[in-house]
């Protein structure tokens, strides 16, 4: 599993914790009042949405204000779940992916046997290396007329190849080659 997996992962959930739990109605237009002077048959502000005098604010307008409020509320809820919901994906992800990688040294049996790069170790030495497999052959070496020369024979190998030059006795447990490092440059040629 990559650094990045696990950081995406851990991101999504901040994010999601610091998400807000109520929305924001500041946007909530109140509709237009006029104010009525003393001596008027109202007093105070009449609301020209519903027609109503009131002192301090249109019963109606307030619970237009309160559903609004609600309607918010419930949106930031439902915005805040789904964003757990998908950080919650990540995190399954990121510890699948955790349990999936091997983890320490492995006994030589379970190494990979296709030619992949790995570290061996047999005990007493360390080294990258890899299984090398070749099929015993018999190679007859001809003129350009086809006439017998010479043969080459092998009786083919397979085992294990480390970049020292050859671990002995035989490596007995194994692991994967750490990841790159983000960025890191190719060795020059």
């Amino acid at each position: 599993m990559s650094n990045k997996m696990a950081l995406d992962a851990l991101t999504a959930i901040q994010d999601a914790i610091g998400m807000p739990t109520s929305g924001d109605s500041s946007d909530f237009v109140w509709p237009k009042s006029t104010m009525r002077h003393p001596g008027e048959t109202a007093y105070g502000w009449i609301c020209e949405k519903h027609g109503l005098g009131y002192q301090s604010g249109c019963i109606c307008c307030a619970g237009d204000l309160k559903a609004y409020r609600e309607q918010k509320d419930r949106e930031a809820r439902y915005a805040r779940e789904d964003a757990i919901r998908d950080a919650s994906k990540k995190v399954r992800a990121a510890i699948a992916a955790l349990q999936a990688e091997p983890q320490g040294w492995m006994p030589i049996e379970s190494a990979p046997k296709d030619g992949t790069h790995i570290i061996l170790s047999n005990g007493a030495t360390v080294a990258e290396g890899w299984w090398e497999y070749q099929e015993p052959y018999i190679r007859e070496k001809r003129d350009i007329d086809g006439r017998y020369i010479d043969q080459e024979e092998s009786d083919g190998f397979d085992g294990w190849l480390d970049c020292q030059g050859g671990m002995q006795p035989d490596p007995t447990q194994w692991m994967p080659l750490p990841a790159a490092q983000p960025g890191a440059q190719e060795p020059a040629k």
